[in-house]
């Protein structure tokens, strides 16, 4: 949470290391503020991903993978673009992150083994 709340805060300080450009600057700042509160989800699925491996099951891992670019992020994406918006596509790879997460999250749940 800590780096979160430095990336956030921080992002004009991030952004202006990068690029002098002010419309630069202002794209890339939006785009940090609204991807990095959906973080997580796309954690989520790196980490799901990566037991997934471990534990002999890279078809599930690959899935994850796939759903995420190829169902959510490829085509939001592209229909963002559609209307026109750049904020939009932020959106949409918010939404990526968002929905691909919670299907790492129950997959993983139901097809890992529970401890008891």
């Amino acid at each position: 949470t800590i780096g979160f709340l430095i990336v956030y805060f921080g992002a004009e300080q991030i952004v202006a290391i990068f690029s002098k450009n002010l419309e630069v600057q202002k794209s890339a700042i939006t785009y940090i503020r609204i991807v990095i509160l959906t973080i997580a989800g796309y954690g989520l699925v790196m980490c799901s991903s990566a037991v997934f491996n471990a534990t002999g099951r890279p078809l599930i891992s690959f899935t994850f993978s796939f759903i995420r670019s190829f169902v959510f992020y490829i085509p939001l994406s592209y229909f963002a673009f559609k209307l026109g918006e750049e904020i939009m596509i932020f959106y949409a790879i918010a939404a990526a992150n968002i929905l691909s997460g919670l299907i790492a999250y129950f997959t993983s749940r139901y097809q890992l083994p529970r401890e008891s």
